[in-house]
This record gives C-alpha cells, sequence and structure tokens, in this order.
C-alpha cells in the first residue's frame, strides 16, 4: 500500500508542474509577456500546490484510521480538494494585491 501512495505522490507533483507549466505558458503567450495572467497562473499552481500538499496529508492522516484504503482514498480526496480550494484562495490574495 505504500508503494501505491508514493507512486501516486510523484506522479501528482509531476502532474501538477506539467500543468502549472502549461497555464503559465498560455498565460505568457495571452500577455505578450509575463504581465497578470501569466503571474496569476503562477500563483495559482503554487496555491494548489501547497493546498494539495497539506491537505493530502491531512486527508491520509484521518483516513488511517479506516486503515491503509482509507488512508489512501483520503489523502487522494484531500489532495484534490487542497489542490482547488489552493488554487482559489491564491486567486483571491493574488487580485487583493493587485487591486483587481
Amino acid at each position: 500500500m505504500k508503494a501505491y501512495g508514493s507512486i501516486l505522490g510523484k506522479y501528482s507533483i509531476l502532474g501538477t508542474g506539467v500543468l502549472g507549466a502549461y497555464n503559465i505558458g498560455k498565460g505568457i503567450y495571452k500577455d505578450g509577456g509575463y504581465g497578470y495572467n501569466a503571474q496569476l497562473a503562477t500563483a495559482q499552481t503554487a496555491g494548489g500546490f501547497v493546498g494539495a500538499l497539506a491537505l493530502g496529508k491531512l486527508g491520509a492522516l484521518g483516513g488511517a484510521y479506516l486503515g491503509p484504503w482509507g488512508s489512501l482514498i483520503g489523502g487522494i480526496g484531500g489532495a484534490v480538494y487542497g489542490g482547488f480550494k489552493g488554487a482559489s484562495v491564491s486567486t483571491d490574495v493574488f487580485n487583493s494585491f493587485k487591486n483587481k
């Protein structure tokens, strides 16, 4: 079971990096440089990564009371939710700094 969690963790980090690079690239293309959209995509990528990491670990710990499968499911669920919330919160924080 530990091997599944380790494999999923490595691929989720890789996936976050690839999707983040894609979104940042789209922002650079849209702005014609590193402007608002590229900066927002960078903030969303960082916030989503941190949120997924934090809530993924919390979900895995909480799910551990249900055994190995509970830990795996809790970790995945927590990471997905944390990724979305982290990106959302980072968008709000970024826009408050940019006054938009």
